[in-house]
């Protein structure tokens, strides 16, 4: 087996090169000179490796970390390659809500709800999960159950294959697939901007289950579009066929327009049903057609140029093309395409090309159809030399003018153009390249011109706020170059958090912060005055507006706080109290946090004591805390500098026959028993008190501290005899007090430490 070096080497192409390292061009023939493109010695693998990818490179390189500048062959050079690519000349602005649904049915609960997009892709997910489940016990049970069914062969089962029976009747969608996680059905985006000299107008979806069709029009006024909504019209459709996953408009050229909606085609694409409103005069219910099919509906869009104007192209999960003539309700023609196995989930997208021709793309290839007599392959590209083994198609847009093909894929956007050869069909080469970056498959695609030939192209996913604008223009004589990178607008969250970090939009019982993270599902560039002007749509309809700028030119977002701020009230009405922050003041440091008088206003005086009042319970007077039979809450009061009312020794301390004694304690104790012991009591009759004039006698000893000690007299002294009295009783007295003072003043200096000196801060 070859090593990973070995292989890489095997299989990379070698740049050729001069005796100073400098790579040079390949000789190719001059009909292939237009896509060479010379790159610099540093970058030679990785653009070998981008453009035809090996499997080392793909076990190597991420994705996100390989070729992140776009790929256009032909334009860059030696001079130009270190100079070519420069900032952006342009900018958006923060996108603000120009049509809000406040009333309809279903929008305010859309939050609890599961979005529609994603729905049908966990429904499919659950139902071959269970399916797999089954299958596994009834494997592990197989032999039993076929013995027990041996004598019934043919007319008894056991009621697990009933079971799986039934669990397969309940698929949700048996031509679905869920094989890349996501709802191919939403292929294209529900949302549509007409332009006309009379009007222009938006079609948008509105309503819980998507199958409301709102028409209203609008105008463009400076840096911001303003609704008519006197003349807003919206048509209900019936929910039986479920949302409506695509929008198709066809602006017939009509001499005799006298409305904004006459000569107007209008496509919606359902599931099993193509409804077709025709606006002649007015848009409504009665002019509606429908084209029904028993396999769901993949793509549709309209015959542009054809010598009539009531064709439609459709494509199925059938793999299946046809023409229709919605005016007569008949298939015109119709072609099967070839199916690549039962992994193939028959996806196809189909837009118009020109004059008699259709463009339709599935995951690996690009074909060409030619319309005119019959469905005809004209010419057929693969994608697999510009992608890698890894990604699939996933959506397509035209440009017909300009014979340009915009390919979403995975990780890329493909900008192919048709080129005409003598005596050979045409083909697609490869123009420009971008890496998008999204993180979900890109389902829907925009595009837009101005006079001076620059080209925008709008990307985007179902996943909020997950949208990408790629720019390049024309370059004389017929190419097409870029000199920045993809970017990605300003998105409707980061207007709600630039709100938030304002003051504003903090109510938290609002549900704007869930209104605003709801997913795509349509996308629309208008083009005015030179002025490039975006529509983006989420699932519940409603529909924000945002502008391309020069980069020099503010993006408005002092204004934007005020503007989510209004429709965070629009969408709470009902609510009766909504707070509002009216000052802030910015603090640098704890300190100031702490003494600011407006954030914490001063506290006054405390009131006095009331029945009603509750002493907190660190507020402790000091013969409370004397309560407290602490071995050391002495030592602590007296550190603090407090002493108890009245004086009196200490209590000892009474240590337990489990716990040792200490020396101090020991030698106290041996000398209270040995006093005990030798000195015994001599009772008279004639005995008279001592007199004691305040109850303490002062002891001479030779010990500074006995001498300086105070003892006091308890009940356990018996009083002595006259001054005529035996010494022994005098001598008994002393030594016994004597003792104890030495005892207590031992034991004292042992546990107690000395007063120390108070010091500020303690």
């Amino acid at each position: 087996m070859k090593s990973r070096s070995s292989v890489r080497n095997c299989t990379k192409r070698k740049a050729v090169t001069t005796d100073d390292g400098v790579p040079l061009k390949r000789q190719r023939e001059v009909d292939q000179e237009g896509s060479v493109q010379y790159v610099h010695r540093l970058l030679r693998d990785v653009q070998n490796d981008a453009g035809h990818p090996i499997s080392s490179a793909m076990s190597t390189y991420g994705h996100s970390s390989i070729l992140q500048l776009p790929f256009q062959p032909g334009i860059l050079t030696q001079d130009t390659i270190h100079r070519h690519y420069e900032s952006l000349p342009w900018n958006t602005t923060y996108p603000v809500p120009v049509v809000v649904h406040c009333s309809t049915t279903g929008n305010s609960d859309r939050k609890k709800a599961v979005e529609p997009m994603l729905s049908l892709v966990k429904a499919k997910k659950k139902h071959l999960t269970t399916l797999a489940y089954m299958k596994l016990l009834y494997a592990r049970k197989k032999t039993i159950y076929r013995k027990a069914c041996k004598a019934f062969a043919g007319r008894l089962y056991p009621n697990m294959v009933y079971k799986v029976a039934e669990e397969m009747e309940r698929d949700p969608d048996r031509w679905f697939r869920e094989t890349y996680g996501y709802d191919y059905y939403f292929t294209g985006g529900s949302l549509a901007v007409v332009d006309r000299e009379q009007a222009r107008c938006i079609i948008n979806l509105v309503g819980q289950e998507m199958n409301v069709i709102e028409v209203v029009r609008f105008e463009l006024d400076g840096n911001c579009a303003k609704i008519d909504s006197s003349n807003l019209k919206r048509i209900e459709l019936d929910e039986e066929d479920g949302p409506v996953f695509e929008i198709c408009c066809l602006d017939v050229d009509n001499e005799s327009c006298d409305t904004a909606f006459n000569g107007l085609r209008i496509a919606l694409r359902r599931k099993r049903k193509i409804e077709l409103l025709c606006g002649d005069g007015e848009i409504d219910c009665s002019n509606m057609e429908t084209l029904s099919s028993d396999i769901p509906f993949i793509s549709c869009c309209f015959l542009r140029g054809s010598s009539s104007n009531s064709l439609i192209c459709t494509s199925d999960l059938g793999k299946c093309l046809k023409i229709w003539d919605y005016d007569k309700r008949e298939i015109v023609h119709e072609l099967q395409l070839n199916k690549r196995g039962e992994t193939d989930d028959c996806w196809t997208c189909v837009r118009s090309f020109g004059k008699n021709h259709i463009i339709c793309l599935d995951r690996s290839s690009v074909k060409l159809f030619k319309t005119k007599a019959n469905l005809t392959l004209v010419h057929g590209t693969t994608l697999s030399t510009w992608l890698w083994a890894c990604e699939k198609a996933s959506c397509l847009e035209i440009d017909a003018e300009n014979k340009l093909l915009f390919v979403g894929t995975t990780h890329k956007l493909l900008v192919l153009k048709q080129v005409e050869q003598e005596a050979k069909p045409p083909e697609f080469q490869q123009i420009m390249t971008f890496t998008h970056n999204l993180k979900y498959f890109p389902t829907m695609i925009r595009f837009a011109s101005n006079s001076n030939q620059n080209f925008f192209v709008w990307i985007s996913s179902h996943l909020p706020g997950d949208t990408t604008i790629c720019n390049f223009s024309k370059v004389p004589p017929k190419r097409y170059a870029t000199v920045n990178l993809p970017r990605k607008p300003w998105t409707i969250q980061e207007a709600f958090h630039l709100a938030r970090r304002k003051g504003k939009c903090i109510f938290p019982a609002a549900n704007l912060k869930q209104r605003v993270q709801l997913f795509h599902s349509g996308l629309a560039i208008l083009v005015d005055r030179e002025r490039f002007h975006l529509f983006l749509q989420n699932s519940c309809g409603d529909v924000f507006y945002q502008q391309v700028i020069p980069a020099s030119d503010s993006t408005n977002s002092e204004e934007i706080p005020a503007i989510y701020h209004s429709l965070m009230l629009k969408l709470n009405h009902k609510s009766s109290f909504v707070p509002k922050a009216t000052d802030f003041k910015n603090l640098r440091g704890f300190k100031k946090i702490l003494t600011c008088t407006k954030l914490n206003p001063p506290i006054g005086p405390e009131p006095l004591d009331t029945p009603f009042h509750r002493r907190p319970r660190w507020k402790q007077t000091v013969e409370e805390l004397h309560q407290y039979k602490d071995i050391l809450a002495q030592d602590m009061l007296q550190i603090w500098g407090f002493r108890p009312d009245v004086t009196r020794e200490a209590e000892r301390r009474r240590l337990s026959t489990e716990e040792p004694m200490d020396v101090t304690d020991r030698i106290s104790h041996w000398l209270d028993t040995t006093a005990a012991d030798e000195v015994t009591f001599v009772r008279n009759q004639n005995l008279t008190a001592l007199p004691v004039e305040s109850e303490v006698i002062p002891i001479e000893s030779d010990n500074e501290e006995v001498l300086h000690s105070v003892v006091e007299v308890g009940e356990d002294i018996k009083p002595l005899p006259d001054e005529e009295a035996p010494e022994l009783d005098v001598v008994f007295v002393r030594t016994a007090i004597m003792s104890e003072a030495l005892a207590s003043s031992v034991r004292k200096s042992a546990v107690k430490p000395a007063r120390k000196k108070y010091v500020k801060g303690f």
